[in-house]
C-alpha cells in the first residue's frame, strides 16, 4: 500500500509538486502572526494604495486550519491524478492561479464594499486565507470535464458530478453555521464556484480553442431542474452584463466535428487518446536483421 502511494505521488507532475509543498510550508508560515499578516489577504491593504498584490496568490494558498490543510492536499492530489493528464500539468496550476486569485481578489472585494455600506473599519483590516476557492473550482473542473460521472448512487440518493459545486458550497455553509468556518470561506466557495466557471467557459485555451461551449457545461446545469429556468435568465442578464464589462464572450467552438451523441469531454479524452497512441507507435523502432543478400531474413520477415 505503501509503496502504491509512492508510486502514485512520482507520477505527479513537478508543476502540482510544487503546489502541494507551498501549501505545506504556507501553513507551517501561518503559525507565525506576523508572517501571517503579512502573506494573507487584507482587503484594505490589497488594492490602492497599499497594492499587497502577491497577497492574491500567498493568501489563497496559506491555510491555517490542519484539518482544511488535509482536505486541500487530498483534492489536489486528487486532481493531478484525474484532470492533469486530460489538461496537462500546467493548466492545472494555471487554473489553481486563476481561481485563487480571482476568489480571493472578490472576497477583499465584497468586504470592501460591505465597509462603505457599514462604515465599519474592521471589515477593512483583517486578514483572511484560504484554499476554498480553488477547492470548488476543482469541483467545477471536474464536471468540466466528466460531465454525467454518478459518484454516488443509493438508489433514491445519487451525487453526480453537477451537484459536486453546490454540494461543496452547502457543507461550507453549515460548516460556518456551527463556528467551524469563518464567513471569507463563505465567500471564498461562493467566488471560487463562479469565477471559475467564467474562466472555464469562456477564457480557457485548451485543444485549439478558447472556452468550453458544451451544452453540458451550462451554468443553470449545476442547479436542480426546478429552478434552472430562473437561474438562466439571471445567467444570461448576468452574461450580457460581463459582456459589456469585456470580462467574457462567447466561448469559441472547435472546429472539430463532435460526434452525435458525444460530449465535448468525451471528444477531447478520445483525441488525447489517439494521440498518446500516435506517440507511443511513433516511439517504436523495430530494427529489422538483413542476411547477407541485404534483404530481410525471413525470420525477421514475421516479426
Amino acid at each position: 500500500m505503501a509503496f502504491g502511494l509512492v508510486e502514485k505521488v512520482s507520477q505527479v507532475s513537478l508543476a502540482t509538486k510544487g503546489v502541494l509543498v507551498g501549501l505545506v510550508l504556507l501553513h507551517a508560515l501561518s503559525w507565525i502572526e506576523p508572517v501571517y499578516n503579512g502573506l494573507a489577504i487584507t482587503p484594505g491593504k490589497t488594492f490602492p494604495p497599499q497594492m499587497h498584490i502577491w497577497t492574491l496568490i500567498t493568501g489563497p494558498l496559506m491555510e491555517s486550519s490542519v484539518v482544511f490543510l488535509l482536505v486541500d492536499l487530498v483534492a489536489l492530489f486528487a486532481a493531478a491524478g484525474i484532470i492533469e493528464p486530460i489538461w496537462g500539468p500546467y493548466k492545472l496550476v494555471e487554473f489553481v492561479g486563476v481561481a485563487g486569485i480571482a476568489s480571493g481578489g472578490s472576497t477583499a472585494f465584497i468586504y470592501i464594499l460591505k465597509f462603505i455600506v457599514a462604515r465599519d473599519l474592521n471589515l477593512l483590516f483583517f486578514p483572511f486565507s484560504g484554499f476554498t476557492g480553488v477547492l470548488l473550482g476543482l469541483t467545477v473542473a471536474y464536471k468540466q470535464s466528466f460531465p454525467v460521472q454518478t459518484l454516488l448512487d443509493l438508489g433514491a440518493v445519487k451525487l453526480t458530478a453537477k451537484d459536486l459545486p453546490l454540494l461543496c458550497i452547502g457543507v461550507v455553509c453549515v460548516l460556518y453555521a456551527i463556528g467551524l468556518a469563518v464567513l471569507p470561506q463563505v465567500y471564498l466557495a461562493l467566488s471560487g464556484f463562479l469565477w471559475s466557471w467564467v474562466f472555464l467557459r469562456f477564457h480557457q485555451r485548451r485543444d485549439g480553442s478558447r472556452g468550453c461551449p458544451s451544452e453540458d457545461f451550462t451554468f443553470e446545469d449545476f442547479f436542480p431542474p426546478a429552478i434552472q429556468p430562473v437561474v438562466h435568465v439571471v445567467g444570461k442578464v448576468t452574461f450580457r452584463t460581463l459582456q459589456a464589462l469585456k470580462v467574457c464572450k462567447k466561448p469559441q467552438r472547435s472546429v472539430l466535428k463532435v460526434v452525435s451523441g458525444e460530449t465535448a469531454a468525451a471528444v477531447r479524452h478520445r483525441q488525447l487518446a489517439e494521440k498518446a497512441l500516435n506517440d507511443r507507435l511513433e516511439a517504436v523502432t523495430v530494427q529489422v536483421p538483413e542476411d547477407a543478400t541485404g534483404q530481410p531474413t525471413s525470420s525477421s520477415a514475421h516479426q
